[in-house]
């Protein structure tokens, strides 16, 4: 059973949230990089073997030129497996470990396709197939308060074509973080998702919008 983080990882966390300055962070690096990014990189690792990709972690400072927040640095670490085909992410903070994936804030070509399959010819089977994966994988969608413009209200598929974001996450309890394999959380997760991914690597597909 892989047991990559310590008590030292959240005493980290704790640390930089009573004070989130330069001096303290410099001063706890080598504890970053020794007890939350590595072993994050590593637990990142052995779950590519099974779902390919390259470990990417986010950097810890956070970006607050339009944020009231103007704490400097993050007090957890997240991160993903870049091009393993479908979006496999993972964030460690004080509340717990999060194991997600499916499509987050779609960009606006990857919306295109993803309203077109729900309203063109054979939509309305394909909402009713999607809602049965969003029932049986516990996703979840976020987005619009009401239809995209130019959609008529009572749409068969008004529900889904709301959303902006479909995903399906789930949170390991901090307290079990440091007793539990890891490896076998983010499998299940993610397992359990495969039919989201599909559908929508199907029907969607990646964004090819320049960032």
């Amino acid at each position: 059973m892989m047991k990559p983080f310590s008590q030292t990882t959240f005493d980290w966390m704790l640390a930089l949230s009573l004070d989130n300055s330069r001096d303290q962070f410099l001063a706890l690096k080598s504890q970053y990089e020794e007890s939350v990014k590595q072993p994050f990189v590593d637990l990142l690792t052995q779950l590519s073997v099974k779902y390919g990709g390259t470990p990417k972690v986010f950097r810890p400072n956070r970006d607050v030129r339009f944020s009231k927040d103007k704490r400097p640095y993050k007090t957890n670490v997240s991160g993903y497996l870049e091009d393993a085909g479908s979006t496999y992410y993972l964030d460690l903070s004080v509340e717990g470990l999060m194991a997600a994936t499916g499509y987050y804030q779609m960009g606006k070509d990857q919306l295109v396709r993803y309203r077109s399959a729900l309203t063109s010819e054979g939509g309305d089977e394909l909402g009713d197939e999607l809602r049965e994966i969003i029932a049986k994988s516990g996703a979840t969608g976020e987005g619009l308060k009401t239809v995209p413009r130019g959609v008529p209200k009572d749409h068969r598929n008004a529900d889904l074509l709301r959303f902006t974001s479909l995903t399906a996450s789930f949170v390991l309890p901090v307290e079990r973080v440091l007793d539990s394999n890891l490896i076998a959380f983010a499998t299940e997760v993610w397992d359990r998702s495969e039919s989201l991914n599909r559908w929508l690597n199907t029907h969607v597909g990646p964004s090819t919008e320049a960032w």
